[in-house]
């Protein structure tokens, strides 16, 4: 079975068969920058020196040229940091490295492989340009086994300082000359974190052995390339977003990797490549049963015990909130009596990256240590850069194994912004708010003068409708949670005014001579009444106006809101109507009279009901006495009304005839009979009228005295209708009949 091996800065125990030419030094380099403000930078140089090489120099002679603009180019020093050689290749106290001899400067004689790193620094002046080349080279390349020629080596790294002045470099994760198994999965960490939140991606490149026009890159043997540096059992991958590099290296070989990082900032909306920075490393494959100890991601389960499953080392929480985890250590390796030291058992430290922060280390120097860190981040974490390196390293020998990772944490931004068009409503009008955040997965809750009123997952959204409450203020407070938990992230409020809205939309309108119009707004809390010429002729509810012209009113629920309305509107003046039905009248029972408003062009209003400039009046329908009849005629805004009085009597003869002669059904269907029992023989004109007065039939009969004459008005509307009998001389009888 095969072991997986995740590397960052880890060194790795080297077979003593591995013996590099003396005179060469050179391992790898990283060339880097830092603006220190304004113009100025620091460069600084990290030189992996082979410790059975030659000793390295004092200096660094860097080289920067702006292709745009030569007058910029110049060439400076780096001098070396005092206490800089640190060796990275962890050897144990049983078998001390070439690094422990000689200052690192000579041949092994014998001493197993060590490489240290030598640190050069110098501060410039960079004035703006777009393409700034900073480069370093020199000779002796460590001997290859992938390439042809061993050759020089050339870094260069490369700055727009034009587009993104004061840009730094990224930071790489680790300082390491990368050393590995054979048949074994192995992943290097070439990862970088960027100082300014830039971008940043990750490819393979071809080594440099000359620059910088043209660049000369190494040339690999055949079957091998910069994207096919060994002979992998895997495909070669590099995730260009994180950095990570994993093979399965299946020969005993040496050989050179470079990998290029290019930092992206978006400038007026175009992704721009602002900086590139190269690490050139030689990767040396080896045999050997040291297995490299491993870390855990964040373990908020604080399980004190490793899971291969805990692979998150970047996690996002929330401020004010206590985060705990643990971080737990394993190694593969079991202990064995005759190895010199215990590769089984390790240590695990950090390099206290955040303040404030507490990392305690349990079980250290056994095989089943872990650590615990604890930290109450606040809302001015939000922005920073949370992210602190564990340390894990085992106790092998003759080279122990150290691996180094990252842990990010990002404490977000929980804070809630209310978007709102305005905070004032009126009370015919609806308004949303909406809660905007950076959390995913958000509840929102949603409460009206501390009362819930809306709430549930992505609820982000809430309408005020002022129609629903009352007028005057209403705080609307949201608050923010994420799915599952019980603490509240962040609130935030707005207070609501609701304002009463006017409602007037006055028509024309007008006056009857020597009176005048009473108008009302309505509710509200401000009216200005304006006549024609604009002059202010009121500012309460209600105005009267006894004058024709043509008016403005506006009305606005609360002071200076926009819940206000503006109506404009014409006054009129009229004069009394004319009318006049004639004096007082008699009138028989059976008789009939027309009458008369007098004057046409208005409204009429009769007692009867009746709209008609004139109406018939019966006898009948008024009944016998003294009766009121009445007209009312009306014009715009002027009514006048005109009376008489009508005396209805039975009439000459009506008495004594109106006994011998009857209907013999009414009301009926239209078929009916006249009854005649006067004992006289006569002609008689029977003459049917409708209600308005219209003859709609007239028939002559020869009477004997004794009769029954019948009629059929079924083909007539139904309704009331009159039957008057006469001869010649006189009216015998009238008769009022109803069909159904």
């Amino acid at each position: 079975m095969k072991r997986i091996i995740t590397i960052s800065i880890i060194i790795i125990g080297l077979l003593f068969s591995y013996n590099p030419i003396k005179a060469s030094h050179y391992a790898g380099a990283d060339l880097t920058y830092t603006c220190m403000g304004g113009a100025t930078y620091k460069i600084t140089l990290s030189f992996y020196k082979d410790c059975s090489g030659i000793a390295a120099p004092n200096t660094a002679n860097i080289n920067i040229t702006c292709a745009s603009n030569s007058a910029l180019n110049f060439s400076t020093q780096l001098l070396q940091v005092a206490g800089t050689g640190q060796e990275l290749t962890l050897a144990c106290s049983q078998a001390p490295s070439a690094c422990s001899f000689n200052g690192g400067n000579s041949p092994n004689n014998g001493h197993p492989y060590g490489v240290k790193e030598i640190i050069y620094e110098g501060f410039v002046t960079m004035p703006a340009c777009s393409n700034y080349e900073i480069s370093w080279s020199g000779g002796a390349r460590n001997p290859i086994t992938t390439i042809i020629t061993n050759g020089n080596w050339y870094i260069v790294s490369k700055l727009n300082s034009l587009d993104a002045f004061g840009n730094n470099a990224p930071i790489y994760n680790n300082k390491l000359i990368p050393i590995c198994y054979a048949n074994q999965l192995t992943t290097l960490d070439y990862g970088a974190i960027d100082p300014d939140g830039d971008s940043l991606s990750y490819s393979l490149y071809a080594p440099y052995t000359n620059g910088p026009t043209p660049l000369i890159s190494v040339i690999y043997n055949s079957n091998y390339s910069y994207t096919n540096f060994l002979n992998s059992s895997t495909p070669i991958v590099l995730d260009p977003i994180t950095g990570k590099l994993s093979f399965t290296a299946t020969t005993i070989l040496s050989t050179v990797i470079g990998v290029k990082i290019k930092q992206w900032r978006n400038i007026n909306g175009v992704m721009t490549n602002i900086g590139t920075t190269i690490r050139d490393l030689t990767l040396v494959v080896i045999n050997g049963t040291n297995s490299t100890p491993i870390l855990s991601g964040i373990d908020t389960t604080n399980s004190h015990t490793y899971s291969p499953n805990d692979t998150i080392f970047e996690k996002t929480f929330f401020p004010n909130i206590p985060i705990e985890f643990d971080i737990n250590g394993f190694d593969p390796d079991t202990f064995n009596s005759s190895n010199t030291g215990n590769p089984h058992i390790f240590t695990i430290d950090w390099n206290t990256g955040i303040p404030n922060a507490t990392f305690t280390s349990y079980y250290n120097g056994t095989d089943s240590a872990y650590a615990h860190f604890s930290w109450y981040p606040t809302n001015n974490d939000i922005y920073n850069s949370n992210s602190f390196k564990v340390i894990i390293q085992d106790d092998a020998c003759p080279y122990s194994s150290k691996v180094s990772k990252t842990y990010k944490l990002n404490i977000a931004n929980t804070s809630i912004s209310i978007n709102i068009n305005d905070t004032t409503i009126c009370s015919n009008d609806s308004i949303s708010l909406t809660a905007t955040s950076h959390i995913c997965n958000a509840v929102y809750e949603w409460k009206l003068n501390n009362t819930i009123v809306y709430s549930g997952l992505d609820s982000n959204i809430y309408t005020y409708k002022g129609s629903d409450y009352s007028l005057g203020y209403d705080t609307i407070t949201v608050s923010l949670q994420q799915q599952g938990s019980l603490y509240i992230l962040s609130t935030n409020y707005r207070i609501i005014n609701t304002v009463h809205h006017p409602q007037i939309n006055f028509s024309d309108t007008g006056f009857c001579t020597s009176s005048s119009v009473l108008l009302d707004a309505g509710p509200a809390d401000v009216y200005i009444w304006k006549d024609q010429n604009g002059s202010i002729i009121g500012t309460n509810q209600t105005l009267e106006i006894n004058q024709t012209g043509t008016y403005t009113i506006y009305v606005n629920g609360e002071q200076n809101s926009h819940c206000f309305i503006i109506d404009t509107f014409a006054v009129a003046v009229s004069s009394f109507p004319q009318v006049d039905i004639g004096p007082d009248q008699n009138l028989e029972l059976y008789d009939s009279v027309s009458l008369d408003a007098g004057y046409a062009g208005y409204k009429y209003l009769w007692f009867t009901g009746e709209t008609t400039p004139s109406i018939i009046v019966y006898g009948y329908d008024l009944g016998t006495g003294n009766s009121m009849v009445w007209v009312e005629t009306t014009n715009d805004y002027c009514a006048l009304r005109d009376s008489a009085y009508f005396t209805v009597t039975v009439g000459i003869n009506q008495a004594n005839l109106s006994s011998s002669y009857s209907i013999s059904s009414n009301p009926n269907n239209g078929f009916f009979d006249i009854n005649i029992k006067d004992q006289a023989s006569k002609t008689i004109n029977i003459e049917i009228y409708d209600y308005q007065g219209k003859i709609i039939m007239n028939r002559k009969v020869q009477s004997t005295g004794n009769d029954n004459i019948s009629f059929d008005l079924s083909k007539f509307s139904k309704g009331t209708y009159f039957i008057i009998l006469n001869t010649p001389k006189n009216v015998l009888w009238k008769s009022k009949i109803i069909i159904l």
